[in-house]
């Protein structure tokens, strides 16, 4: 609100500053506030005209939140792209493939998120990041966990009150934010989206998560552990949280089930999957917040890449650890809601609750959320995304090699 705010006093001084009506454009799309959005958006044109590059990208954006694909290529192609600042040049370029991936001109999208991409390969954000750092971790660990050793750890002993969480996990873009926001739509389920508790952990344990590290843990060490969650988790609940099953939804914590076990090995784990194919191409398409694991969907190769090393540490957690796991695929899930969630809610021990179907209303109601998928949770289920990869298949080949075997052992 004090970026609004802001906002708002430079407006009282410069009526016509572009930059300032755009930004408060960003920030009600990025809240799903669209009628506002809009509203900020005709004062815009009013006092600055269409022909500002801000404004007219926000139109673009606006015209796309409308599901008009014509409009957005229309006010984009009116855009100098060489006069942008280059921080705003890969939006550019992953709206515009949006649009055209919406409009059935395939080569033109693809062609697009490979600018967007390359753009923010070369940015200055993406050079902080080591590319390989990740990938080559995720590999190393799978290595360590299809040795002949044997995870042998008792139970820790838990304080009184102090509920093992549900982990929701799985490759980002597996429909992740819309299980989430479905589930915490249940009056008895909190959802806490991608914040640090396992990190916390991670931070306090030094050693590396072998098998034989993780056996020879003190108990004292393992409660340390738990409560350095605990605490954490703390900052991320309200008080009407209490006594809720607390799922921590963190997709990517798919690579720590280890840790997470021998801290938590009562806790159950939520695996989203959706096919290989969509799943890696959707994080081509897509803006993330850059970080060590993110910077590795700049290009399919990488994306299928690093798909394939944690599906292999997945399987080696799956095949060492007594894990008790729900699977739950994305395409069951946009084909009916209620048939594939009402498993899933027995498996948490809870009651089927008509509420979920309101999960629209509760992603309105969540503000601002943190995933790429914020702008597509508030729509009505949709199956286009289901298959999208096949529109691609050509671009796809070099990569079906590596994600056939997983496209296999899941059932796809």
């Amino acid at each position: 609100m004090e970026a609004i705010a802001c906002f708002g006093k430079a407006l009282e001084i410069k009526p016509d500053f572009a930059d300032a009506y755009s930004n408060l454009c960003g920030f009600y799309e990025k809240q799903n506030n669209i009628e506002e959005f809009e509203r900020i958006l005709e004062k815009a044109t009013r006092h600055c005209g269409e022909d500002s590059l801000e404004i007219l990208f926000r139109l673009g954006q606006l015209a796309s939140r409308k599901n008009d694909p014509d409009a957005v290529v229309g006010y984009l192609s009116r855009i100098q792209i060489e006069k942008l600042d280059p921080s705003q040049k890969p939006a550019y370029f992953g709206l515009l493939g949006k649009a055209y991936d919406r409009l059935g001109q395939f080569e033109g999208a693809f062609s697009a998120f490979g600018k967007h991409n390359e753009l923010t390969r070369i940015s200055a954000e993406a050079k902080k990041f080591n590319t390989d750092g990740y990938l080559k971790s995720i590999q190393l660990m799978k290595n360590e966990w299809t040795t002949d050793a044997k995870p042998n750890w008792p139970r820790p002993v838990a304080k009184s009150g102090q509920s093992s969480p549900t982990f929701l996990v799985g490759f980002p873009r597996s429909g992740t934010t819309l299980l989430d926001t479905i589930l915490r739509s249940h009056p008895e389920i909190s959802v806490v989206e991608e914040k640090p508790m396992v990190g916390k952990m991670i931070k306090g344990f030094k050693e590396r998560q072998t098998i034989e590290v993780l056996n020879a843990l003190p108990e004292s060490v393992v409660l340390g552990l738990r409560d350095a969650y605990f605490e954490e988790l703390k900052l991320h609940l309200d008080q009407s949280d209490g006594g809720k099953l607390v799922v921590d939804k963190f997709p990517l914590n798919i690579s720590r089930v280890s840790l997470i076990h021998r801290v938590f090995p009562d806790a159950k784990f939520i695996l989203a999957l959706r096919h290989p194919c969509d799943c890696v191409l959707s994080c081509f398409m897509q803006t993330f917040k850059l970080n060590e694991a993110m910077v590795n969907f700049q290009s399919l190769e990488q994306s299928a890449g690093l798909y394939a090393a944690i599906m292999e540490l997945w399987s080696a957690y799956r095949q060492k650890l007594d894990l008790e796991v729900h699977v739950l695929k994305y395409e069951d899930l946009v084909q009916d809601l209620e048939v594939t969630c009402k498993p899933l809610v027995r498996f948490l021990g809870l009651e089927w609750d008509d509420n979920l179907h309101n999960y629209q209303k509760t992603a309105l109601q969540r503000g601002s959320i943190s995933t790429p998928s914020y702008n597509q949770v508030i729509q009505p289920l949709y199956k286009q995304a289901s298959g999208r990869w096949t529109n691609y298949r050509k671009q796809m080949e070099p990569v079906l090699p590596v994600l056939q075997p997983w496209i296999e052992a899941f059932g796809y």
